[in-house]
């Protein structure tokens, strides 16, 4: 894999323990890659953390990522002390969670920073595929949890053909969106949603539970994509 190493432009807080890196490669060339793939930060002697690029290909030398803060962990620990101006070592791209080319619906689900992908697959499968329907439900606790609401909802109304489901699990005050955990949703709207492929992101247990929902309910095996953050 290329390794590189861009500079960080911006670090933006979008909830208590979740980040937005913004970077820029500066001279070289980079490969282009497909929205969905990742790259691996090099934080030490053979340590590495995978996270999604969150920004589109035409976008570079832009780099954008979203990053959950793990107390303790790793690659949180490093990316907690990331200031404006370092360069970050990193290799990549890589990753086989993408979209194919077929003209097919398509139900996006995630749970907190398990969104990250679908940040770039979903504006490019709008753009290439415009004639496929396309949803995404994304699950987070409570209101003090929720990011990128703007985002998906400003390409919702620009789009006929996507659904945004904002879901809370926990929510503290009169929520007038959806109340329950994705795995809730897609029980309830499986029958509108069949014949999509489904990508799912997140948290293990979400994973696991979504897909064992899809297989109960007879969903083809080669339609269901998953990716699990941890």
């Amino acid at each position: 894999m290329q390794t590189f190493s861009p500079e960080i432009t911006k670090i933006e807080k979008l909830t208590s323990n979740i980040l937005e890196l913004s970077m820029v490669i500066e001279g070289g060339e980079f490969l282009t890659f497909i929205p969905g793939q990742f790259v691996q930060f090099i934080i030490g002697d053979k340590v590495f953390r995978s996270y999604s690029i969150i920004s589109l290909p035409e976008e570079l030398p832009l780099l954008k990522f979203c990053i959950k803060l793990e107390d303790g962990g790793v690659g949180s620990e490093y990316v907690r002390l990331l200031k404006v101006g370092d360069s970050v070592p990193m290799r990549g791209p890589t990753g086989k969670f993408v979209v194919g080319e077929a003209q097919e619906s398509a139900v996006f689900v995630a749970n907190g920073v398990g969104v990250a992908p679908f940040y770039s697959m979903i504006p490019n499968v709008l753009t290439k595929n415009p004639e496929a329907q396309a949803s995404l439900i994304f699950g987070v606790r409570t209101e003090s949890d929720i990011f990128y609401h703007k985002f998906f909802t400003s390409l919702a109304e620009n789009h006929s053909n996507f659904n945004f489901v904002q879901a809370l699990s926990q929510p503290q005050s009169e929520w007038h969106g959806y109340t329950g955990r994705v795995t809730k949703y897609i029980e309830e709207n499986y029958h509108e949603l069949s014949n999509s492929t489904f990508y799912l992101c997140g948290s293990l247990g979400m994973v696991q539970d979504v897909r064992a929902i899809l297989m109960q309910n007879g969903h083809p095996t080669d339609k269901i994509k998953l990716e699990i953050f941890t």
